[in-house]
């Protein structure tokens, strides 16, 4: 497992244009976009609020819904971008874009827990359920960041797909302007002691 999610994260993110005519242009990925990414075979959902700045450098808020309890209790996963064991891998870097070929190298600057006080007393009452958390969290925290490689897939409305391959498995990536995506709301998760689960 921490092998396959090394190789999936940070693989999430990046680019758009509005027009499914206008070219694909470093000038057209330059602003504020939110990836979503379903990485199914890893049982985890991602969602990235990325910054790709004219002169080739970049901040990436990853946030990382990670769906082991399902797993665990046989339950199928509705909607990879809702768990209660949440993560955010806060992220800088540079990126350029090469034909159809975008490339960012991103450097970890920090790496938090998302879970709620609630969540997080109930997670500490079973010493399996401790564990189990605490491998998922390093699981997520051990990646550092590094150069990853995405293919530009094409335009859709308001923003862009990106695929990439790993391990012969290609995984899209929607990507779409902050101001239209539907995940814009995941950002209340940076603060944990203001939500209530259900």
């Amino acid at each position: 497992m921490k092998q396959l999610y090394l190789a999936l994260v940070p693989t999430l993110l990046l680019t758009a244009c509005s027009s499914a005519a206008q070219p694909l242009t470093k000038d057209a990925l330059v602003g504020e976009w939110i990836c979503t990414t379903e990485y199914k075979h890893a049982n985890v959902g991602t969602v990235d609020f990325m910054t790709l700045n004219a002169d080739g450098s970049l901040k990436d808020d990853n946030y990382i819904l990670d769906h082991i309890l399902n797993v665990l209790t046989n339950k199928n996963i509705d909607n990879y971008f809702s768990s209660p064991f949440r993560y955010l891998s806060i992220n800088e870097g540079t990126w350029k874009l090469s034909g159809d070929t975008l490339t960012y190298d991103l450097k970890q600057k920090d790496f938090k827990r998302l879970i709620t006080t609630s969540i997080w007393e109930d997670i500490q009452k079973g010493n399996e359920l401790r564990k189990l958390e605490e491998k998922i969290y390093n699981i997520h925290s051990s990646n550092k960041g590094g150069e990853v490689k995405l293919t530009f897939n094409k335009f859709i409305k308001d923003g862009f797909i990106l695929s990439q391959k790993i391990n012969g498995i290609t995984y899209d990536s929607e990507c779409l302007t902050k101001n239209t995506s539907n995940y814009k709301h995941i950002e209340v998760y940076k603060n944990p002691q203001l939500i209530k689960e259900k």
